[in-house]
């Protein structure tokens, strides 16, 4: 059983428009449910570090504004963590601060687990040097190959499967055009 702490900007920046039909805010709720959704189904548990709060929220020697909900499992759970995600996006909210999220996360979460980040990209790509060589200090290495050979499947059900690619330094079209070439990454 894994813990995987969902790592959320909800900086005012996360309500501007993603697209032209929906908000930062509603895609970072999506893939959140997302990935509690298919962690609960394969017995894992889920939790939640978001900031910044929304203004006029009680912080209590917590620089960085950071909600933090251990990780669980039940569905009553899971909306929880949704709906502190969805609330504390506020286009009047503080600004973003992933640098601050990501530091006292690095300080304050103590067990082994799993994070995922949801933040705007640009906020990803403006990591701070010294941040990302704490995080890779303390980060456990996985099998290095995994994540870049090419993989060999044959099953051709898998077309079926709606897949959605969430990247912050790759154009979507830079990406679709990997997949019409066949490219062995994508």
């Amino acid at each position: 059983q894994h813990a995987i702490t969902l790592v959320v900007d909800t900086g005012r920046s996360m309500s501007a428009l993603a697209d032209a039909t929906s908000t930062k805010r509603d895609v970072a709720v999506f893939a959140a449910g997302v990935v509690a959704q298919l962690a609960t189904r394969h017995g894992d548990l889920v939790g939640l570090l978001a900031a910044p709060a929304p203004p006029g929220t009680a912080m209590v020697r917590n620089v960085a504004r950071a909600q933090y909900i251990p990780p669980g499992s039940r569905d009553v759970h899971i909306e929880r963590i949704l709906r502190t995600i969805h609330d504390a996006i506020d286009p009047a909210g503080l600004p973003s601060q992933l640098d601050g999220l990501l530091d006292y996360a690095g300080q304050n979460l103590r067990r082994q687990m799993i994070l995922v980040v949801i933040a705007d990209d640009s906020d990803l790509t403006d990591l701070d040097d010294d941040l990302r060589a704490a995080f890779r200090a303390r980060a456990i290495p996985q099998p290095v190959r995994v994540a870049t050979d090419p993989q060999h499947v044959s099953d051709e059900r898998r077309y079926d499967v709606p897949t959605t690619v969430i990247a912050s330094s790759i154009p979507g079209s830079v990406l679709r055009e990997f997949m019409t070439k066949d490219h062995p990454y994508v």
